[in-house]
């Protein structure tokens, strides 16, 4: 089943069990989200990482994910980005000024939609991301993340970016695709999509006032 709510996923699962929820806090302007990562969505945990600064130049971000962890019908774990309410995240975006959120969908061409209310970090995510060779798809109603309840739009701008990668995309960036395999193996694919992005995503336009 898909959940509406944390609360309602927390009474029937078992956290440290049948999933984890992490988060790093930086105490940057920037946060990465993946709401449905490491099962639910595969590859979208070593990207919001890579995308936080792990392992990369430049400065570090804080990130948060929500991590699968059952052997098996991981995806009954999803909750949609518009009632994603787990507490820690909801933390994390009222500390954080923008907000990018890293998600997995089907689709056997390679390429990302690049959706979000931040129109001026989300053209600049785009054109890097074209400009570095990725196929940059005009988001869908499903995927443009408009509607201000979606988590990347949650933070204290009211406005950010959302990521929505297909299954090939995701599958060029490993060399062995799968949780073990995927933090050993990544490809030049992975890193010019991350330096992609976080060129994209780096400048801070945005105040309070």
């Amino acid at each position: 089943m898909t959940y509406t709510s944390y609360a309602q996923l927390a009474a029937e699962h078992v956290l440290g069990v049948d999933y984890r929820i992490v988060m790093s806090y930086r105490g940057t302007p920037e946060a990465v989200v993946a709401p449905h990562s490491e099962s639910m969505e595969t590859g979208t945990r070593e990207l919001a990482q890579a995308i936080a600064g792990v392992e990369m130049d430049g400065p570090a971000w804080s990130v948060y994910e929500f991590r699968a962890t059952m052997p098996a019908n991981n995806t009954d774990l999803h909750i949609t980005s518009t009632l994603f309410d787990e507490p820690t995240c909801l933390w994390l975006l009222k500390q954080s000024m923008r907000v990018i959120t890293v998600h997995g969908k089907s689709g056997s061409t390679p390429m990302v939609y690049v959706g979000g209310l931040d129109t001026l970090a989300r053209d600049r995510v785009a054109a890097e991301l074209a400009a570095a060779g990725f196929t940059v798809a005009s988001p869908t109603e499903s995927y443009d993340g408009d509607d201000p309840a979606n988590l990347c739009n949650r933070g204290l701008s009211g406005m950010g970016v959302q990521l929505e990668l297909t299954t090939a995309l995701r599958a060029s960036m490993f060399g062995t695709n799968t949780a073990a395999g995927r933090w050993a193996s990544r490809t030049d694919v992975f890193y010019d999509f991350v330096r992609a992005v976080r060129r994209g995503f780096a400048v801070d336009e945005y105040t309070l006032g």
